[in-house]
């Protein structure tokens, strides 16, 4: 492996070539970087397996309801006709149109 800061050219090899790590961007030799799950190639000091969580796959659930349950139509009603006759309390705003309107 070639270690960071060493020159250029330390020494001919027959067939490998310099590339770049993705990365931190330093320059390594081709065969002394490696690729990465995601098809990238880094240093070994930048490489990283792939998180296990990565293939853990999905349960399929059965979400639908298996025999819907109807309203009882004995079910009692309260009359709420009595609450709509009360008078509000609540004071309500006048607005007055002005006038004498003084521009």
């Amino acid at each position: 492996m070639a270690k960071r800061g060493v020159s250029r050219n330390p020494g001919y090899r027959a067939g490998s070539h310099w590339a770049n790590c993705y990365s931190c961007g330093f320059q390594f030799r081709q065969e002394d970087l490696r690729k990465t799950w995601d098809n990238r190639w880094v240093c070994d000091e930048d490489w990283e397996p792939r998180h296990p969580q990565d293939f853990i796959r999905g349960i399929h659930e059965k979400i639908s309801v298996e025999q819907p349950i109807l309203p009882d139509s004995t079910a009692t009603t309260i009359d709420v006709s009595g609450f709509a006759a009360q008078e509000s309390t609540i004071p309500t705003a006048t607005h007055e149109p002005d006038t004498n309107p003084s521009t």
